[in-house]
């Protein structure tokens, strides 16, 4: 019979997505109280609506934004889709 000890590190290991204001804060490196500000300055998104929860994606979306990863991702996608396209005409697959 397994033990009930041995299966909660595991569930343990699961990231929430909803995160609570503390969570969402020490995510982004963030006390609390610098959090609120980045919210007040929209350069963070706010709790989900109806809740107190921050969805972990819209942080990192957010934080990409600031980084400026979002646009980089975008060009890299869309070179990436040309070298595909240039590869399949220089290889006869394209007509």
């Amino acid at each position: 019979m397994t033990s009930r000890s041995s299966a909660e590190p595991a569930q343990l290991m699961i990231a929430p997505r909803g995160l609570s204001r503390e969570q969402a804060a020490a995510y982004c490196g963030l006390k609390p109280s610098g959090f609120d500000y980045w919210i007040n300055r929209g350069r963070l998104p706010g709790a989900i609506p109806g809740t107190k929860r921050w969805d972990r994606r819209a942080l990192d979306a957010a934080w990409d934004k600031l980084s400026g990863l979002d646009n980089k991702l975008t060009s890299s996608s869309a070179q990436g889709d040309d070298e595909f396209a240039q590869w399949l005409r220089d290889n006869g697959h394209a007509g």
